[in-house]
């Protein structure tokens, strides 16, 4: 189990912390001592404080052991918490690198432009769904400013593009990165080495397929934990391991691929006029 949390902690950014006793060493340290002992030391010294402070571990363990499957569920919640919030971010940097790249709002994609005033209005018109409360007049000046005239885009409401009520299942994901025009989004990381290796394939399409199965299966189980199903198997530690490697491979494939997908932003290269159709002006003089 401990080898679960830590992970957990790395994913979420918080590094595990050692068991100390009103200020004294680490549990691991006095293990660690108590192992360089002979059997009879271990009842005297440094090993009878061992034993006791093992003994008092051992107790709490069992007292909290039939939680101990929750804890899995509830971390198992936890970081699909976190993979719904990373896609929903890298979504906004997203949009805010194609605003970087444009000059007004109609060089934008088609799909953001239409993206941006839908759920704008959205937000406007359902603000506490949204939780969008304090935001209505910001929300309504900058895409006013956006359809202005000029087209300005020096704000843009990024954060409105991942606006969603649906949990984060494969298709989910896809239509949210459909939103700026990022349509292969899927075919993009399944190119990703980790998640290659991490489904044991060279083949891209079936990390695909796999990665959108196991996705599926998790936020299946998601809502069956916080739903409280009389009928559910709490996942083990392995299980949760491998979920929280799923999903590191995935947000690393996602961080990588952002450059790829800002491509697609990118406004294309003025045509060169070809040599037959250049013209001399008729007053030109040689040099």
């Amino acid at each position: 189990m401990a080898s679960a949390i830590d992970t957990a902690a790395l994913f979420i950014g918080e590094q595990p912390v050692d068991l100390q006793e009103d200020g004294n060493e680490p549990l691991k340290d006095s293990f660690d001592k108590a192992l360089g002992q002979q059997p009879e030391a271990l009842l005297a010294g440094i090993g009878a404080r061992f034993l006791q402070k093992a003994n008092s571990v051992n107790s709490a363990f069992r007292s909290a052991h039939p939680a101990i499957p929750m804890v899995r569920g509830a971390l198992l919640l936890l970081v699909i918490s976190r993979f719904e919030a990373f896609i929903k971010d890298e979504l906004e940097d997203l949009a805010m690198r194609a605003t970087q790249k444009a000059t007004c709002f109609s060089d934008l994609p088609r799909e953001m432009r239409e993206s941006l005033q839908h759920w704008s209005g959205e937000a406007i018109a359902n603000p506490k769904k949204y939780r969008m409360e304090k935001r209505v007049g910001e929300i309504a000046k900058n895409i006013s400013e956006n359809l202005d005239g000029d087209g300005k885009i020096d704000n843009i409401n990024h954060f409105c593009l991942s606006i969603t009520t649906e949990n984060m299942r494969p298709d989910a994901v896809h239509d949210l990165f459909k939103r700026l025009g990022i349509k292969d989004y899927w075919e993009r990381i399944s190119k990703h080495s980790e998640l290659l290796v991490l489904f044991e394939t060279a083949q891209e399409d079936k990390v695909k397929s796999e990665s959108h199965k196991f996705l599926t299966e998790l936020i299946e189980k998601r809502n069956k934990i916080a739903h409280k199903f009389q009928e559910f198997q709490w996942p083990s530690s392995d299980y949760l391991i491998y979920s929280i490697k799923f999903f590191r491979a995935i947000a690393k494939a996602t961080s990588e691929s952002l450059p790829v997908f800002a491509m697609h932003f990118s406004k294309p290269r003025a045509q060169a006029v070809p040599a037959k159709e250049a013209r001399i002006p008729e007053n030109a003089q040689p040099e």
